[in-house]
């Protein structure tokens, strides 16, 4: 059994590590895993964090404003907009130029995942039946009504099933089967699709009967598999609540830049971060035993497998905080003993503002007479994007006028403990920290 801790995807052919592009910090923040110091900077700038080139959000308020949004959106990130959009658009995904006419030629399949639209819902005002009629009638409306016309000369296939699919449209496989394909080279012979595995329509098109739509999907380039009339029906329409699962593996589908259309403040979706709203932990989650060391949470999303949780284990304190990992549980029900014994209070992951309106997540906050203590343990001290991002964070609490707890600044108020991968965690130590602290 293998365990995903590094993200290859992201990487920039891995002369950047992953950990310090924006938009993996921020799909980090929905993992699952232990919070790594300087993580939460990313979202810690007022209501939405600030774009990059990697990441970029623009919110929405009614359903209006979202089918403007996303069209400004496709615009700007293809470099055009009016009358030259919905040419664009065909460029985009494997279309060939040729004087006034784009054709979708072998080889287009290639670029059927360029771009997606992702969305939690289907049958909503947001969902992605709407986004896809709101496609057709904006930057797809000219290549529509050129199927839907009948006539003489060179034509196309009329448009099929609910969303009106024709030539030049990405379309998604729902299940897998075995299907016949066919190239040149070598003809007709057995295939398979897999659930998710997208495609173009590039067939048929010309002078003859029109029956079969033929599909070229990015996975099996060159390869044609046909389709009858029938095989688009509707899609089912289930009503899916947006979990801590589907937000981590939307950020995480794309190798370059991720636009986030969100719905009011997106300070709003930290929520997310809670067991709450995981579906794995709600399935799996023991409040009153010890973990499964052996829970591997693994889910086959559009052909590709994602462990996002391979390296998660939902752990309960003794007050029945969920945490993420071994070092925070600890410290938690040594929290715990001395709040039982009236002589704190503490929180989990309380945000802390800054007078600008951003926040960071510290592990505890602890209260204990008149005084505001936090408490951050660090536990990854020998890698250093780690103890870069760290730094960072160090500074920010400098900002606000936190400093270090140690003997020589008896008046810090920040609590700092480290550990690597070779001296790891003295659950003695922190035991006695604690108790001179706050156990008299």
């Amino acid at each position: 059994m293998a365990r995903l801790t590094v993200s290859r995807r992201q990487s920039e052919g891995g002369l950047v590590p992953a950990l310090s592009l924006p938009d993996v910090q921020l799909a980090n923040l929905f993992s699952g895993k232990p919070l790594p110091p300087g993580e939460d900077a990313v979202i810690s700038a007022g209501q939405t964090p600030a774009d990059s080139a990697r990441l970029k959000f623009r919110s929405w308020d009614t359903p209006g404003d979202l089918r403007e949004r996303i069209i400004d959106v496709l615009a700007e990130e293809l470099g055009s907009a009016g009358e030259d959009l919905e040419r664009q658009v065909e460029l985009s995904l494997g279309g060939t130029r040729s004087g006034d006419f784009i054709y979708f030629n072998e080889g287009c399949g290639e670029k059927a995942e360029a771009w997606q639209i992702l969305s939690a819902h289907r049958n909503m005002a947001s969902g992605s039946a709407e986004i896809n009629r709101l496609i057709k009638q904006t930057v797809r409306a000219e290549r529509l009504a050129s199927a839907q016309r009948w006539g003489r000369g060179w034509r196309m296939i009329p448009p099929r099933g609910a969303d009106q699919i024709t030539y030049g449209d990405k379309v998604m496989c729902l299940r897998n089967h075995s299907r016949k394909r066919w190239n040149r080279e070598a003809g007709q012979r057995a295939g398979y699709l897999a659930n998710g595995e997208v495609g173009i329509v590039n067939g048929d098109a010309g002078k003859h009967k029109l029956y079969w739509t033929k599909v070229e999907f990015a996975s099996q380039s060159g390869e044609s598999f046909s389709f009858k009339p029938g095989d688009f029906s509707e899609e089912g329409s289930p009503y899916n609540l947006l979990t801590r699962e589907m937000l981590y593996t939307a950020l995480t589908r794309q190798r370059s830049r991720v636009w986030i259309l969100h719905q009011g403040a997106f300070s709003h979706y930290r929520k997310l971060r809670s067991e709450f709203f995981s579906e794995t932990a709600r399935r799996s989650t023991n409040l009153f035993g010890a973990p499964d060391m052996r829970h591997l949470s693994v889910q086959d999303v559009g052909g590709v497998r994602w462990g996002w949780l391979a390296a998660k284990l939902i752990h309960a304190t003794r007050r029945g905080d969920l945490v993420s990992s071994k070092s925070e549980i600890l410290i938690a029900d040594t929290l715990h003993a001395l709040e039982q014994a009236g002589k704190i209070r503490y929180s989990f992951e309380k945000p802390l503002t800054d007078g600008a309106g951003g926040y960071r997540l510290p592990d505890f906050t602890i209260e204990h007479e008149q005084d505001t203590w936090y408490w951050e343990h660090c536990g990854l001290m020998d890698k250093a994007d780690y103890v870069e991002r760290w730094t960072q964070k160090l500074s920010w609490y400098a900002a606000q006028g936190i400093s270090v707890w140690n003997d020589s600044n008896p008046s810090g108020r920040l609590i700092v403990t480290e550990e690597t991968k070779d001296s790891g965690f003295d659950s003695q130590a922190i035991h006695d920290l604690a108790k001179r602290l706050f156990g008299t």
